[in-house]
């Protein structure tokens, strides 16, 4: 007697009712904005675009798993639950329903700020998206060549990474209705896009997403793995923005409190050296002077917040390798900070490498990885012209007032997207899901059919995700970054 699916033992009509909810709720949304004479507003046509394919991906991503562990041709394991991975689709649609939505409610506020926002945010995305474009790095569905942005205001910024249309999704801070320095989140974003969506076409070896040809294997020795897509992404930003970029992620960097402004989260870069990352590659866009004066003034930042830290007894400066004395001996040679480093390890790494602009080999290597991913072209900058001079004033006074007018450059004279830069609403061929699976190679015969276990589909593990495809089916579930966190679960930056 065959032993009893997982599937079998749960209430599917759970699943089933919360299934046709979103189901009803997609096509509730279609019907609002299908009339055209009656509901025609900024960016419609993508918005709809977005939503057919919503509906029909999503309804053969639920069958194709729901089928698979119905008829047990997806091996089931106790680390992802049946429960579990049903609940991951549910809400991969459910929070890109949100967004899609979010992006249509707002472009219906009469407000002339909130339409002049977004049409902004939609430039400046856009003005990415090309960097990107020009260079090659995006892969578009099987069916479609076009790219385009959709951008929407939220708490903070985030990207919303998806499989089924060739948009990047970005919800940009609030704030930006006044604060325009906002904007600059918009690069980082659109590197997680490329990231993700990254062509590949000269590497047969491995599928089109960046993160699992970045490197080598993901190895327990590489204390820095994790970060890999922060890094690809911040790099993607500081080629997009340059110098402009440096300076605000040095603001934002600044800002975390004392614990984890030294501590690894698993995601990003220690905030103490993350900074550093951009002036690294500034030096390698061949822009030193401007590289070496924001690494200094990074290094007064760090040596302030140190004396205060001191001050306060959470640093004991006979271990924190103060640069102020002679750093050369003042601490050993670390050949890398790993994730597991004392704050005072992690605080005098970044002080010899703000004094020195010689980073250690381990985030060197990341960096220029990443770096060698981005084939050169035209260099971009929205720093403005005088960003220079105002960055030699800041360095006078470090915890002086920024730049406003440097942060101002980048947003004016912006061309809004036109006709040209929508997706057509009915371009939705119908066998989409398929022709996706087919393209990203996950079950054909160099993904390792041979790998199945009596017949069935392995389920894999979370490295499997950084990998190429090998026929499990965490690969399909996570759909090249697909994610199934919401839109206000962001840790950015």
């Amino acid at each position: 007697m065959a032993a009893r699916s997982e599937l079998e033992s749960l209430d599917s009509s759970w699943y089933e009712y919360r299934k046709s909810a979103l189901d009803d709720a997609i096509q509730n949304v279609i019907d609002e904005y299908e009339i055209q004479d009656r509901t025609d507003f900024p960016r419609r046509k993508t918005i709809l675009h977005l939503l057919y394919r919503l509906k029909q991906f999503g309804n053969k991503h639920y069958e194709y798993f729901l089928r698979g562990f119905a008829e047990q041709e997806l091996q089931e394991t106790p680390k992802m639950p049946v429960s579990r991975a049903l609940d991951i689709i549910l809400r991969q649609l459910s929070f890109d329903l949100e967004v899609i939505w979010r992006s249509a409610i707002q472009r219906h506020v009469k407000d002339a700020v909130y339409q002049e926002t977004l049409a902004q945010a939609d430039a400046l995305a856009h003005q990415a998206l090309e960097f990107a474009l020009d260079r090659q790095l995006l892969e578009p569905t099987p069916e479609n060549d076009k790219w385009t942005v959709l951008t929407y205001l939220q708490k903070a910024a985030t990207i919303r990474v998806i499989p089924y249309a060739n948009v990047a999704l970005i919800g940009v801070p609030i704030s930006t209705l006044r604060e325009k320095r906002d904007y600059l989140a918009i690069p980082h974003e659109v590197g997680h896009v490329v990231y993700w969506r990254r062509m590949l076409k000269s590497n047969k070896e491995y599928p089109r997403a960046v993160n699992r040809a970045y490197l080598q294997k993901p190895s327990s020795k590489d204390a820095l793995d994790t970060w890999q897509e922060e890094i690809f992404a911040d790099v993607f930003g500081a080629m997009v923005a340059g110098p402009v970029l440096a300076l605000d992620f040095q603001e934002i960097e600044f800002g975390h409190e004392w614990n984890a402004f030294l501590t690894n989260d698993d995601e990003h870069p220690t905030p103490a050296r993350r900074p550093l990352l951009y002036t690294y590659v500034l030096e390698q866009r061949g822009e030193h002077e401007i590289a070496v004066k924001l690494r200094k003034r990074w290094l007064a930042l760090l040596q302030q917040r140190q004396k205060h830290a001191e001050g306060q007894g959470l640093l004991h400066s006979e271990t924190s390798g103060s640069s102020t004395t002679n750093p050369d001996t003042a601490i050993p040679p670390i050949p890398s900070v790993t994730p597991e480093s004392q704050p005072e390890a992690v605080l005098a790494q970044a002080l010899k490498e703000a004094e020195s602009g010689v980073l250690d080999d381990l985030f060197k290597n990341k960096i220029d990885a990443a770096l060698a991913l981005i084939p050169p072209g035209p260099k971009s900058d929205w720093s403005g012209d005088d960003f220079v001079a105002q960055l030699e004033r800041l360095n006078e006074n470090p915890n002086g007032s920024y730049p406003y007018v440097a942060y101002n450059r980048f947003v004016r004279e912006l061309p809004k997207l036109s006709d040209e830069n929508e997706l057509d609403p009915i371009d939705v061929p119908f066998n989409l899901w398929k022709a996706w699976i087919e393209q990203q190679g996950f079950f054909s015969s160099a993904a390792g059919i041979a790998v199945q276990t009596n017949g069935k589909i392995p389920p894999g593990t979370g490295s499997d995700l950084r990998q190429p495809p090998n026929g499990t089916w965490v690969q399909v579930l996570h759909a090249t970054g697909w994610t199934s966190d919401g839109p206000s679960e962001s840790k950015w930056p």
